[in-house]
């Protein structure tokens, strides 16, 4: 799955974009663009990836992509089946840096300046941010003329000073990786999204990258600050949270249905990635 360069489409004369997307799904490329990027869904579930970042979304996920940082929603299986009652949804605004131009000179404006280059990293907006933002996204998709300007400003200074937010990814690289290591890491990245939950030997995806196993652990390391293993894990411990906040399966359940085969290492490396086990990741769910 490489990130590719995306012109987004100008809408109409105006500074900035924003819709409602309404969907049979989320399935776009890895992508990054100029633009900024945030996207709050209000229908639709699957996981999503910004730079090396990987969580599941649901409804009321809110989040802010930096520029040129490469991201994707990718819907889950249920949303590609053509049944009528699954639908995808999501308020998405895109704007460049500098889309104020000289206003973001004015003192007044320099906290938000700061915040738009913090986005690089891409920003995770928690669940006591999302009321607020929510309402302001309505109010900004129904808006026009100057009054665009100014409900866009005054989200962004309100994303700003939250506290109710967290960064999402540690590096901020793989946009600007050559083309034959984007393609590569492409069909890295496919191959795994399609087998994680089987085993996947070092030879077998090796082989598919056209390189020796001893030189592919070194490039996947090198390009995204993270071991093949760690990668797959923690696909695998995406999938364990989206279970969890999902349904009631067993924790023993959530674990096979991850692709481990083996609950005691489940739970090792669930605390690894989440920094508590599953049946506290739980609770804490349920009193959220």
């Amino acid at each position: 799955m490489k990130p590719i360069l995306i012109q987004v489409p100008k809408h109409g004369d105006y500074s900035f974009r924003v819709s409602m997307e309404t969907t049979p799904n989320f399935y776009n490329p890895f992508h990054f663009h100029e633009e900024l990027e945030f996207t709050y869904v209000l229908k639709s579930s699957g996981t999503r990836f910004v730079g090396d970042s990987i969580e599941p979304f649901n409804v009321d996920d809110a989040v802010l992509v930096g520029s040129q940082l490469p991201h994707c929603w990718i819907n889950d299986v249920a949303y590609f089946q053509g049944d009528p009652n699954y639908k995808a949804q999501a308020i998405v605004i895109q704007f460049k840096p500098d889309f104020a131009g000289s206003l973001f000179n004015l003192y007044e404006l320099q906290r938000i300046k700061q915040f738009i280059k913090k986005a690089e990293h891409g920003i995770k907006f928690l669940k006591n941010a999302k009321p607020v933002l929510k309402q302001m996204l309505l109010d900004l998709v129904n808006s026009n003329g100057a009054k665009r300007i100014s409900l866009l400003i005054d989200l962004l200074e309100f994303m700003a000073n939250t506290e109710h937010k967290e960064t999402l990814c540690k590096t901020h690289t793989l946009a600007n990786m050559s083309s034959q290591n984007l393609d590569r890491l492409n069909a890295i990245f496919e191959y795994t999204l399609q087998n994680y939950k089987e085993h996947i030997t070092l030879q077998d995806i090796s082989a598919l990258a056209h390189l020796s196993p001893n030189a592919f652990c070194r490039y996947f390391k090198k390009h995204t600050r993270k071991t093949y293993k760690e990668f797959v894990n923690e696909l695998k411990i995406a999938q364990a949270c989206k279970l969890m906040q999902e349904t009631s399966k067993s924790i023993t359940e959530i674990a096979f249905s991850s692709g481990f085969n083996n609950v005691s290492h489940f739970i090792r490396v669930f605390k690894k990635f989440k920094q508590v086990k599953p049946l506290e990741y739980r609770k804490n769910i349920e009193t959220t």
